[in-house]
């Protein structure tokens, strides 16, 4: 159990340069999260990602745009090629303003979530 929790913990820890980088309230997030709010996001991330020099922030918004991928695709039930399209990009460009500073809200709570679950994991393995 002891190895189960440490690997658990060390896992969780890699969302710690995220929850650094980004707010950990979730002032600017929509009260409800849509599938479209997960699908704008995903494509938010993956544009600044792909503009990221800083390998450790670009690490942390890459788990980012994993987890908002994973919940259109679990919201949805369809690939995230189905959504996530060269057009759609390109259609919420004008957008990703206004868009960004929610998605960072929601990655800087889930990363604050997940150091904590990291210490938590921690904790309960003697650590």
């Amino acid at each position: 159990m002891r190895g189960l929790l440490l690997g658990a913990a060390l896992a969780v820890a890699g969302a710690a340069p995220l929850a650094a980088e980004v707010p950990a309230k979730a002032a600017s997030a929509p009260a409800v999260i849509t599938p479209a709010d997960d699908l704008a996001c995903a494509a938010w991330s993956a544009v600044v990602v792909g503009n990221m020099k800083d390998g450790e922030i670009k690490q942390g918004l890459s788990f980012s745009m994993v987890w908002f991928i994973g919940r259109w695709e679990a919201a949805t039930g369809q690939k995230i090629e189905q959504g996530l399209t060269k057009d759609y990009i390109v259609k919420l460009t004008p957008d990703l303003g206004k868009i960004g500073p929610g998605c960072a809200d929601r990655m800087g709570d889930f990363g604050a979530r997940m150091q904590g679950l990291g210490k938590s994991l921690q904790a309960a393995d003697g650590q």
